[in-house]
């Protein structure tokens, strides 16, 4: 600070060395894994966390599996498409692809027709070039069937398997004529919403509670020194509301259930820290298993603030239907959105949910108590005497 120049030098650190430096002065080493670079390109690749809200709508989650798992392997056509994102009806794991009182106020970009539909969706996907556009050959030498990207044939094409070169053929009258659609670029890796998008969801949750007021992250990281230590992200935001620094730890799952040794790991690191940061666990499925929920409350009996997201708070644009039934509806803290989320998530009560976070204190609590009535009980002994 210049004061004689009036002016102030900024000399700003990147978000990753802060938060490798928080860990390092508590003993752990992190590192990117190939997961977290993964995740990091997907949010740059779309304009920032903002620009991944599209990835909100679970049906553009399903396609996206579909055809980063080449299924099927010729592609999708439009039809196929909208056919997937437009699904209204529920599965094993929730659902239904498409629900109008969640997706229909949903914005993905300026000047956006309203309502969104799943056509607006998936074409918005296309514009971003996520989706490649191309036709199916029949070779007339082999007789082998390949998908062929757009700059693979003009009026002729080259077979992948004899190499015969050879025209197109008629596009009238037949399935030909259709433009098939594969992902393209990040998205063609296998898996691709494994992990990635519902940590993308949950990032996006979190900066909106915020929204955007000193939120920092960093996507998946291996923690040297830890079985199997890799975490999800890790987050932080200043004096939001006063409260501070807070720092959360996250692990997120598609369809898959959160095991003892993925709450033990999170436990761990976080017993680090000190005060103890917040823990997330999110899931895409629409709630949690019973194992699950037994799980997540050990998180709050040892003292940690806990975060856990499904499918409904990650795929809304805000909650304040998800809350209307609660005692803090406009919650606007992060303290408040755990208890939220307990409450709706874990089956709990407000009262529960203060009374597992604080069983030390509880504990302390109940012995002064106990303490006090035998101080009063020996007072009065020597009173009557």
């Amino acid at each position: 600070n210049d004061a004689l120049m009036n002016e102030v030098n900024i000399h700003p650190l990147k978000t990753d060395e802060v938060i490798s430096q928080m860990f390092k002065e508590r003993g752990l080493e992190i590192s990117p894994s190939p997961a977290g670079v993964f995740t990091k390109r997907i949010i740059e690749y779309m304009d920032g966390l903002h620009g991944c809200r599209v990835f909100k709508i679970r049906g553009i989650r399903d396609v996206l599996i579909r055809l980063s798992k080449q299924q099927p392997r010729f592609g999708m056509t439009y039809g196929e498409l909208k056919g997937v994102v437009g699904k209204r009806a529920s599965d094993a794991f929730g659902g239904p692809n498409w629900e109008n009182a969640i997706y229909k106020d949903l914005v993905l970009h300026y000047q956006q027709p309203r309502p969104l539909t799943p056509e607006i969706a998936i074409d918005s996907l296309i514009k971003h070039n996520v989706f490649r556009v191309g036709l199916r050959f029949v070779c007339q030498n082999c007789g082998r069937e390949d998908w062929y990207y757009l700059t693979e044939f003009d009026v002729n094409f080259t077979c992948r398997y004899c190499f015969k070169n050879q025209h197109i053929g008629s596009l009238e009258g037949s399935y030909k004529k259709e433009w098939h659609y594969k992902s393209d670029g990040l998205f063609m890796i296998p898996d691709v919403g494994e992990g990635s998008l519902s940590v993308i969801l949950a990032l996006w949750r979190l900066d909106h509670l915020v929204h955007s007021n000193s939120f920092k992250y960093i996507a998946s990281q291996n923690i040297k020194g830890i079985r199997d230590g890799e975490i999800d992200f890790i987050a932080s935001f200043t004096n939001h509301f006063q409260m501070g620094s807070v720092l959360v730890l996250g692990e997120a799952r598609n369809f898959v259930d959160f095991a003892s040794k993925d709450v033990s790991k999170l436990i761990e690191i976080g017993s680090k820290f000190s005060p103890k940061p917040y823990l997330c666990f999110a899931t895409l499925k629409d709630k949690f298993s019973e194992k699950e929920k037994e799980q997540l409350k050990r998180v709050m009996k040892k003292g940690f603030g806990l975060i856990p997201l499904t499918r409904l708070d990650l795929d809304p644009y805000d909650l304040y239907q998800r809350f209307d039934a609660l005692k803090d509806k406009y919650a606007v803290t992060i303290e408040g959105f755990s208890t939220n989320f307990c409450c709706l998530n874990l089956g709990l009560n407000e009262g529960e949910v203060y009374d597992l976070m604080h069983q030390e204190e509880k504990k302390w609590y109940d012995k002064m108590i106990e303490a006090s009535k035998k101080i009063k009980a020996s007072e009065s002994k020597v009173i009557d005497k």
